[in-house]
């Protein structure tokens, strides 16, 4: 008789593949994008630094500059509006001619304020492509947020939300930084879906996972030979602030400890100069020596 292996239950450890460094992205409380990456040659110094702060503002900047391009084309691309076919014009003989060539509310025959006349048509979508395309929610301003999180050791370092309500909801709700097929043929999606639609807004955008963990780790490593290589304060007015990258307690208990222990070697060191000819030893643990010995 054969008899089946019992199947074993196999647990993955998600640990063993974090790293220490991790940015976030959310949807009001839903996380759209999380990478892990790890920073040779960090330096500890970048942590609380102007340019740290600076890097991440940029990191945000392009995340927004992404979503307002997408939301431009997928406007433009669904737009409503009919679609003039015939009544072109080159030289309209007068402002009012101009408008009445271009308004949409004006259809079939013009006549223009020479006397010419043209025959204007138009191209008018289904009412149902609203369902498909249109964007019926009622939100107020901060109904959606995005956030964008930056972590060191799960401990977050830096943070920043805006408003997600003024980008449409299917440009809101199909977020891609890393721009999958961006470098597809545009000539082969089709746009009568709002899939094609949601792929041809990404042709031609870069990989902003990639950009955004290369600023990071660019401005995070290196740098131990200077001193001066982070920027630690800024001024606003005509205050100058510091940022501090440690907690206070800990390092002025650690400046404490030190420093105490460097006077005692200080001290050691004095003394063994000065009594040298007696082993480093005061005259009195000399003797003290000599005459228990």
């Amino acid at each position: 008789m054969v008899t089946k292996e019992k199947q074993k239950d196999v647990s993955v450890n998600n640990d063993a593949y974090k790293e220490r460094f991790q940015f976030i992205v959310y949807s009001n409380q839903n996380i759209i994008c999380q990478r892990y990456f790890r920073i040779n040659g960090f330096n500890s110094d970048s942590i609380g630094s102007v340019d740290l702060k600076q890097v991440l503002d940029e990191c945000v900047a392009m995340i927004k500059q992404d979503l307002e391009y997408k939301s431009f084309v997928y406007q433009t691309l669904i737009n409503d509006e009919p679609v003039k076919m015939t009544g072109f014009l080159e030289d309209p003989a007068s402002i009012s001619d101009l408008c009445h060539l271009t308004s949409t509310l004006v259809d079939g025959e013009v006549t223009l304020s020479d006397g010419r006349t043209v025959d204007k048509s138009y191209l008018y979508y289904d009412s149902k492509a609203d369902d498909v395309y249109g964007d019926s929610e009622h939100l107020e301003p901060w109904d959606i947020t995005f956030k964008f999180e930056f972590r060191v050791d799960e401990r977050p370092v830096y943070e920043r939300i805006w408003d997600g309500t003024v980008y449409p909801k299917h440009i809101r709700n199909s977020v891609d930084l890393s721009n999958t097929g961006s470098n597809a043929d545009p000539k082969s999606i089709q746009l009568n879906s709002i899939d094609g639609v949601l792929q041809y807004v990404k042709i031609g955008r870069p990989n902003l996972v990639y950009n955004i963990i290369k600023k990071i780790v660019g401005v995070m490593s290196g740098g131990f030979d200077d001193p001066y290589h982070y920027t630690n304060t800024i001024t606003i007015g005509d205050f100058e602030y510091s940022y501090y990258n440690y907690d206070n307690d800990y390092f002025d208990s650690w400046k404490r400890a030190t420093y105490e222990k460097g006077a005692k070697y200080r001290q050691w060191l004095t003394r063994c100069e000065k009594f040298s000819d007696m082993g480093g030893l005061f005259p009195k643990e000399w003797t003290h020596i000599e005459k228990h010995l």
